[in-house]
């Protein structure tokens, strides 16, 4: 039950959501979608669904590392 960090405990993943570079630390023993091409597709889903909003607010509750966070944050105030 010990763990040994080499370097470090986190890998850094960069997805192109619509033109952004979106960069991401994925913690160890954290969750997030592992498949980057599905990710990027629901994400940018998400964003033409929801249009730009830049009137109104977002809040995203337990929302984990940011992966709807981050790409989202562009539609809204």
């Amino acid at each position: 039950k010990q763990k040994w960090v080499l370097e470090r405990d986190f890998v850094i993943e960069e997805l192109e959501v619509s033109g952004r570079k979106m960069r991401y630390q994925q913690i160890e023993n954290s969750f997030t979608q592992p498949n980057a091409l599905i990710n990027i597709k629901m994400l940018e889903w998400a964003q033409r669904v929801l249009g730009q909003n830049k009137d109104s607010d977002l809040l995203e509750l337990y929302c984990g590392n940011g992966n709807f966070t981050l790409p989202l944050s562009f539609n809204f105030r």
